[in-house]
C-alpha cells in the first residue's frame, strides 16, 4: 500500500542529526546507518577501533609500568602484542556473537529471510564505536580510570545491544 509516509526518516536528515540520534541510541539510526547510508569503510572504521583501544590499553600500561631506556623498542614491541591480542579479542567476540546467534535461531527456528552474517558485522563494528571515548581518558588524565572505564564498557554494551537488535 501507499501510505505517503517515508520507512526511513533519516533519508532526509543531516549525518550530524543521524550521529546525535546514534549515540542517543535510537534504534532506528543504527537501521539508517547500516542499511540505508552510503557508508562503505566499515574495514577502516574497525582497523581505527583497533588501533584506538590498543593504543589506550598500551599508554595506560607505559604510564604504569616505566619503561626502560635500555629497548627503545621494548614499547612498540608491547604495542604491536596489544593490537594483536586486541584484534584477537574482537574476533573472538564477533565469531562468539554469530554462534549465538545461529545457536539461537536453530533451536528456535525463527531465523528471518533477509538475515546476513556481514549485516550482523557490521552492526557490531558500528556498535563498538563507544570505545573511541576510552581516548578521551588519556586526554584529560583521569586519576581513577577504572570508574571511566567502566561507564564506557556499559555505554558500549548499550551500543552493541542496540545495533545487534
Amino acid at each position: 500500500t501507499s501510505c505517503g509516509s517515508l520507512a526511513d526518516k533519516y533519508i532526509e536528515y543531516d549525518p550530524v542529526i543521524v550521529l546525535v540520534d546514534l549515540v542517543l541510541l535510537e534504534k532506528p539510526a543504527y537501521r539508517h546507518l547500516l542499511y540505508n547510508s552510503q557508508f562503505q569503510s566499515y574495514w577502516k572504521l574497525m582497523l581505527v577501533l583497533l588501533l584506538s583501544e590498543s593504543y589506550r590499553v598500551w599508554a595506560t600500561y607505559v604510564g604504569a609500568n616505566e619503561l626502560e631506556e635500555t629497548d627503545g623498542f621494548e614499547g612498540e614491541r608491547t604495542f604491536y602484542i596489544l593490537l594483536a591480542h586486541t584484534a584477537l579479542s574482537l574476533g573472538a567476540f564477533v565469531l562468539a556473537v554469530i554462534l549465538g546467534t545461529e545457536l539461537r535461531w536453530l533451536f528456535l527456528g525463527k531465523r528471518p529471510r533477509k538475515y546476513k552474517t556481514s549485516d550482523l558485522v557490521r552492526a557490531l563494528i558500528v556498535g563498538g564505536c563507544a570505545k573511541l571515548l576510552g581516548l578521551l581518558g588519556l586526554v584529560w588524565q583521569h586519576v581513577s580510570q577504572e570508574p571511566h572505564y567502566a561507564l564506557i564498557h556499559g555505554y558500549t554494551m548499550l551500543c552493541l545491544l542496540t545495533a545487534y537488535s
